[in-house]
């Protein structure tokens, strides 16, 4: 499947409050092909820094194909996450 357009998100790992790892998905950007045959990213938002599981700081940043949006307007967001 080929898009023109993917979303930026930046992802955060955190502990609930039952212990469990979870993962938390902010929209920080947007990544689009250009002219030239390459890829433009264009971020809103910096993407937030975190420690990893051997305690380096790591940044990541995903980039996923937008969802269609639903009958309120988003496409984000929900159980099935990342966006």
């Amino acid at each position: 499947m080929s898009t023109e357009r993917w979303d930026a998100l930046n992802v955060r790992n955190y502990i609930d409050r039952n212990g469990e790892t979870k993962a938390a998905f902010t929209r920080i950007g947007t990544m689009f092909a250009n002219s030239k045959g390459g890829f433009t990213l264009s971020l809103d938002a910096l993407p937030t820094p975190s420690l990893s599981d051997k305690g380096a700081i790591e940044t990541r940043i995903l980039l996923v194909v937008p969802k269609p949006r639903d009958d309120n307007g988003g496409g984000h967001g929900g159980a099935d996450a990342p966006f």
